[in-house]
């Protein structure tokens, strides 16, 4: 048995017994190669009878071989399209680890952003406690500034914009501001901005900017 283990917790196993059996290829060629020899020896054998007995004789035993070939050809031909498509409906068991799942979504592509950068090497190595993000970085009602759209800042996480009377959370060490469910699912993976990576400390507390 040959264990696979692929990212993510997923485990693959191939069972292995013996020399693997040949493909539908090779047993195609082989296929190919008597039906080819089988008729070679029809025609030569149809061709002597021509030459040494009547030709009375000959056409009728060449009719009857040559209908007995075509009749082979087909069954060979029909035997060999099953053979096919069972070799390619196999597929190697996959075993998912428990609590992995597979997930079939259409993500926005802030989440595919987002993974992006876990997989190339940002995100600060851990995330932080729940209770430890809403002591730091308090939470509190967004009020847009006087300037009006220009002013409007943008979640980072979700790629939508910040309104007037949402839920959000300012970073104390670089000042950007996301949606409170946003960022707060986001610490819980990176200590650090989805912005500018600046890392997020928590051990001071009550570092949340005022609202604007």
């Amino acid at each position: 048995m040959e264990v696979v283990v692929a990212r993510r917790g997923v485990v693959v196993l191939r069972l292995r017994h013996g020399e693997p059996p040949p493909s539908a290829a090779a047993r195609s060629g082989g296929r190919c190669s008597r039906l080819l020899l089988l008729w070679t020896f029809a025609v030569g054998f149809a061709a002597g009878l021509f030459m040494f007995a009547s030709h009375v004789l000959a056409a009728v035993a060449a009719a009857v071989l040559f209908a007995a070939m075509c009749l082979y050809t087909c069954l060979c031909l029909n035997n060999a399209a099953p053979e096919e498509e069972e070799e390619q409906q196999q597929q190697p068991p996959v075993l998912l680890l428990p609590g992995q799942a597979l997930r079939v979504a259409v993500m926005p592509p802030s989440v595919g952003r987002l993974q992006q950068q876990e997989v190339n090497g940002g995100g600060g190595g851990g995330g932080l406690r729940q209770e430890d993000v809403e002591a730091a970085i308090p939470a509190f009602e967004y009020s847009k500034g006087s300037g009006g759209a220009a002013e409007a800042e943008q979640c980072a996480v979700c790629i939508g914009v910040v309104r007037r009377g949402e839920t959000v959370r300012r970073l104390p060490a670089c000042g950007h501001a996301f949606h409170a469910a946003c960022i707060d699912g986001w610490l819980r993976a990176h200590a650090t901005c989805p912005v500018c990576r600046a890392d997020v400390k928590v051990a001071a507390g009550g570092g949340g900017g005022a609202p604007v």
